[in-house]
């Protein structure tokens, strides 16, 4: 693998997992809605979306930036097992979200 798909790819995990982290991890960011599973679920990625983006885009560029100063002082990474553990991350986050969802009081 070359370094900008390594790159690139760790700003979309970071993104995505700074993202989801937010809408159901963060109490303050928390919607508080009384709905089925999936309106529950698109509600919660929908809402302060702006304020989500711009967080998440800074933390996916700043995984960037340690990436890039680890590369320039020679340190020996092995991106598959980066790659590995940044996907255990995401699906666990992800499931985390889908259970907060499941969650959610309905009618």
């Amino acid at each position: 693998m070359n370094n900008k798909m390594i790159s690139t790819v760790l700003f979309l995990f970071g993104f995505i997992e700074t993202y989801l982290i937010m809408s159901f991890y963060i109490p303050s960011l928390k919607i508080l809605l009384i709905a089925p599973p999936l309106e529950y679920f698109l509600k919660s990625i929908s809402s302060s979306w702006l304020f989500k983006i711009i967080i998440s885009s800074l933390i996916g560029l700043s995984l960037n930036g340690i990436y890039i100063l680890i590369k320039k002082r020679k340190v020996k990474i092995y991106p598959k097992t980066l790659l590995l553990v940044i996907v255990i991350c995401l699906l666990l986050i992800v499931i985390g979200a889908i259970y907060s969802s499941l969650r959610a009081k309905y009618f």
